[in-house]
């Protein structure tokens, strides 16, 4: 008997919840767990305090970004010259990116539309942080093989070799000309030791040479100016090219006399050219990165330290997908240590795995009554059990956490169109690429929105936003076919 009344008063003095037929209260733990989840939300919610400031600071960030070279921002592109449709011919293409490797034989047809031929493959860790020599060997190594699975289409169609390769490097470069480009660093993973401060060009192009790759590299462009040089090959009022996918960035038309960091001749060359506007890489990912109006949680900020990167493109971090899966992942993570979501359950894979954008997308695009779609991308994380009521606040974080990454990106294509009335004034199309716009449900409603919200809702009616698909393979082609001379 003393054994059983020590233990219903320990029970008693306990925190666990009481429950009654009548009047029943919440129980603390539940409370805490709304507070903790209110303020959770609150954190991830962009108000228009929000917007207006950023675009602020991303205007000052574009200003400050075309009178010097320090801050590794709006980059000169050097092209300034834009596709009319009507172009033909055969073009090789290689696309650089945050995850693959991609090689495209571009065929011109004229009338807006193109073929286009590929090999593609994940980048894998190893060749992320080798050396420069091994880096840019294996991309030789890669294009040949290419070359030789596609060789009788080349015969067939009298290629003349060596053929003219557009190289779209999304990384951050300072050009000297549309075939020269110092790297300036490197960001989403990739660490290739001692090519900081050397030319991408020439690294390549000593590659295709020592493996006698029959290839001669005439421009290298960020994948923002291919998207919006392929957006312009289809829709000619294209005024800005943006991705959104494993990174994020946007390139635009500026004055060339704006661009203060060219000295007086380079400007006068390249006027003469053929348009007094140039495209420039913004290279907004670096905007802002000391969060003086960003609204960082403190998951941001805990990414951020733990990047290979601390303190850099932070914006990026905000909004792409390599970092936005992972935004989520800390989020439930915290969630179920707090025991307010998945209890009971084994998160040891959650801890160590990357949540991807497949399964924010996945997770957003069930309809399902019981959610059925969110707990199968638990149970790829080795989540076996999880409660209709955790399946739900799953999915209303991770809509959460892409919206904000939409209306993030909204502020900057919002702060472009706001500088350069004229582009909306005559109607405009901003092209853009990249798996968040294109699979994430929901993605283009919230940019309209939030370009809506800074700009007017009636912006909708003079703004047309288009999917872009391969732009980074078809516009590094255009490119060089505008470089090389029109065809």
């Amino acid at each position: 008997m003393k054994k059983i009344l020590k233990k219903l008063r320990k029970f008693l003095q306990s925190d666990r919840p009481m429950t009654s037929t009548a009047n029943t209260q919440p129980s603390l733990n539940t409370s805490k767990k709304d507070e903790y989840v209110e303020s959770l939300k609150k954190s991830l919610t962009l108000d228009k305090t929000h917007f207006l400031q950023i675009t602020e600071k991303f205007t000052n960030e574009i200003e400050k970004g075309l009178k010097t070279w320090e801050r590794g921002t709006a980059l000169p592109s050097y092209i300034t010259g834009l596709p009319t449709g009507q172009e033909k011919g055969i073009y090789l293409a290689l696309d650089l990116g945050g995850t693959n490797l991609r090689v495209c034989l571009v065929i011109l047809q004229g009338n807006g539309k193109y073929e286009l031929l590929q090999k593609k493959e994940i980048v894998s860790d190893d060749v992320k942080s080798t050396s420069g020599e091994s880096f840019f060997d294996h991309i030789a190594d890669f294009t040949q093989a290419f070359l030789n699975e596609n060789e009788q289409i080349l015969k067939n169609n009298h290629v003349a070799m060596p053929l003219k390769l557009g190289f779209t490097f999304s990384f951050p470069l300072k050009q000297e000309d549309v075939n020269n480009g110092t790297i300036i660093g490197w960001t989403k993973g990739f660490s290739v030791a001692e090519t900081i401060g050397k030319d991408a060009v020439r690294l390549l192009q000593d590659s295709f040479d020592r493996k006698q790759v029959p290839v001669k590299c005439v421009v290298i462009l960020n994948d923002t100016v291919g998207t919006l040089l392929s957006a312009a090959y289809e829709y000619p009022n294209t005024v800005i090219g943006v991705i959104f996918g494993s990174g994020t960035n946007a390139a635009t038309f500026e004055q060339i006399e704006q661009i203060v960091k060219l000295d007086d001749q380079k400007k006068e060359s390249l006027k003469s050219a053929s348009s007094d506007q140039m495209i420039v890489n913004l290279e907004w990912g670096a905007f802002d990165s000391e969060a003086e109006t960003l609204p960082l949680t403190s998951y941001d900020r805990k990414l951020d330290q733990e990047s290979n990167n601390p303190g850099k493109q932070v914006y990026e971090k905000m909004i792409s997908g390599v970092y936005c899966g992972d935004i989520l992942r800390r989020i439930l993570l915290d969630l179920s240590e707090n025991k307010f979501l998945l209890q009971g359950q084994d998160l040891q894979q959650l801890r160590t795995s990357i949540l991807d954008t497949k399964f924010i997308s996945h997770i957003l695009g069930d309809s399902s009554a019981d959610l059925v779609e969110v707990s199968n991308v638990l149970k790829e994380f080795n989540i076996t059990s999880s409660s209709l009521e955790d399946r739900k606040l799953i999915k209303e974080l991770t809509d959460l956490v892409a919206k904000r990454s939409a209306l993030l990106g909204s502020i900057g294509i919002a702060t472009i169109l706001k500088r350069h009335p004229q582009f909306v004034e005559k109607g405009c199309t901003v092209g853009i690429d990249g798996s968040l716009y294109e699979h994430i449900p929901g993605y283009r409603d919230n940019l309209f929105f939030g370009v809506g919200e800074i700009l007017g809702k009636d912006v909708h009616e003079k703004v047309n936003i288009v999917l872009t698909k391969d732009g980074s393979g078809v516009g590094a082609a255009l490119a060089a076919m505008i470089v090389s001379g029109r065809d």
